[in-house]
């Protein structure tokens, strides 16, 4: 009935691998008609990797189609939508920069 396609990777990564050795928080809202949101801020340098999410619809309950989060040095892209790209919602992500 349904068919879902899932791409996760993780891995354990000790402090001396991070950057400053803290996490880092963006955050934004997408008021409508927007495919994609850009989420803009510092990620410390080095590489970004997620350490979490979260994600809400701001107009009620929604089936969900696509999420998709994108990381690299001037912050993030996301992707959250159900059958249409209108519908507000926000967006956090916390991260964290791996020394490369």
């Amino acid at each position: 009935m349904f068919d879902y396609d899932v791409h996760l990777q993780y891995a354990y990564v000790f402090k001396s691998q991070l950057v400053d050795g803290k996490a880092y928080e963006l955050s934004g809202r997408r008021t409508h008609g927007e495919e994609e949101l850009r989420l803009g801020g510092s990620c410390g340098g080095g590489i970004g990797v997620l350490s979490g999410f979260r994600f809400q619809f701001d107009n009620g309950d929604h089936h969900l189609r696509e999420l998709r989060i994108a990381l690299d040095h001037l912050g993030a892209s996301v992707r959250y939508n159900d059958a249409d790209f209108g519908d507000p919602y926000t967006a956090k992500i916390r991260g964290m920069s791996m020394k490369l």
